[in-house]
């Protein structure tokens, strides 16, 4: 098992050697709807791949083969599908609201967060004493999502 396996890595059937966010290159969108760019902190373990790496490999393997041989090819792709990826660094506008709506039915429900602990949400942070310690002091609030 790889070395930052958890409970749901051992439940798995699969479970493929994706490198962590922090071990590679990679392009994420973060809460504010910005597209970031980042490198990696520290070397994968000699069995990790990126992920484009695997899905390119499984694409391979099950003959649908993806047309992307590098992670520049990939990128583009992904602005070319959704022009947010193309915009690194901006703020891209939200397309949904975070107050009460009323359903179909008339009920008005109220955005809530779909996780007690987002800075939990890994294996890698949840298996790290220091994150548990920064957790336990972030105050619970209504926009801290803890």
């Amino acid at each position: 098992l790889l070395p930052h396996g958890d409970k749901g890595a051992m439940l798995a059937d699969v479970v493929l050697p994706g490198a962590a966010y922090t071990e590679k290159q990679a392009t994420y969108v973060n809460t504010e709807g910005r597209p970031q760019e980042t490198r990696a902190a520290a070397d994968m373990p000699q069995n990790a791949r990126t992920d484009w790496k695997i899905i390119r490999a499984l694409s391979e393997f099950l003959e649908v083969t993806v047309p992307c041989n590098s992670l520049a090819e990939v990128q583009a792709r992904l602005a070319e599908v959704c022009p947010t990826f193309a915009k690194v660094g901006e703020v891209e506008p939200t397309t949904f609201t975070t107050g009460s709506q009323k359903t179909s039915s008339g009920v008005v429900s109220k955005f809530e967060p779909a996780v007690e602990n987002f800075y939990l949400t890994n294996p890698i942070s949840r298996s790290s004493s220091i994150m548990a310690q920064c957790t336990r002091q972030l105050k619970k609030s209504a926009s801290s999502y803890l």
